[in-house]
């Protein structure tokens, strides 16, 4: 009995010494213990869906560029002004509404830096600031489209306008001596008659484009 005492004294006061002795960082430091597997196709989705929305900015961005250069080979519009039909809009509507608000947003941007190195600070600088205007309008409408409240033939209709009058803005700061409020009924109704163009074909085109909703 007494042999059996000693061990358990023994034993005892190994297990104290064992707990003076160890690290109190060994807890803080150890990793908890899980049992759930990692899964790593999760970092392979991930890597493929960045990649994948890379892929497309560049393929909507490169589409933009052809259809502007297009746009700049047709006849004008109008034989008074040399207006264009704003072709390269059709993209940027289809990815507000169907893509993403942010990369409809990047191709504005994009387009008018393209403009600028092409064409000069002049050029970048109507495009931008057109497109700016342009581009709020069709922010404030993106919603109401979608539901169907507005039409995509006025969704466009009042982009084109808000773009005409968006270079409008940017001519009377850098000419004065134009004669503005004379040009002013005439690039109004271009807007009309460009922005029906476009939300006509956009309309037309709609059945054969893909919805990739989720990306914003």
């Amino acid at each position: 009995m007494s042999d059996s005492g000693e061990l358990k004294n023994m034993n005892r006061n190994s297990d104290l010494g064992s707990a003076l002795h160890s690290d109190p960082g060994d807890a803080l430091h150890s990793e908890p213990r899980t049992d759930r597997a990692v899964d790593p196709r999760n970092g392979i989705r991930a890597g493929r869906s960045a990649a994948w929305r890379l892929a497309l900015g560049g393929v909507l961005f490169a589409l933009t560029l052809v259809l502007t250069w297009l746009d700049s080979h047709l006849p004008p519009l109008l034989p008074i002004i040399p207006t264009r039909y704003g072709l390269a809009n059709i993209v940027v509507m289809f990815t507000l509404l169907f893509v993403s608000v942010r990369l409809g947003a990047s191709l504005v941007l994009l387009k008018a830096g393209f403009a600028f190195l092409i064409r000069g600070a002049m050029a970048g600088g109507i495009s931008l600031v057109g497109g700016t205007v342009s581009l709020i309008i069709l922010l404030l409408l993106c919603r109401p489209c979608r539901s169907g409240r507005v039409s995509l033939l006025l969704y466009s209709v009042f982009s084109a306008v808000a773009h005409n009058l968006g270079q409008v803005l940017m001519l009377v700061v850098f000419y004065t001596s134009l004669p503005i409020l004379q040009l002013l009924p005439l690039l109004l109704i271009d807007g009309v008659i460009s922005g029906a163009v476009t939300g006509l074909l956009l309309g037309l085109l709609l059945p054969l484009l893909p919805r990739m909703e989720g990306l914003k």
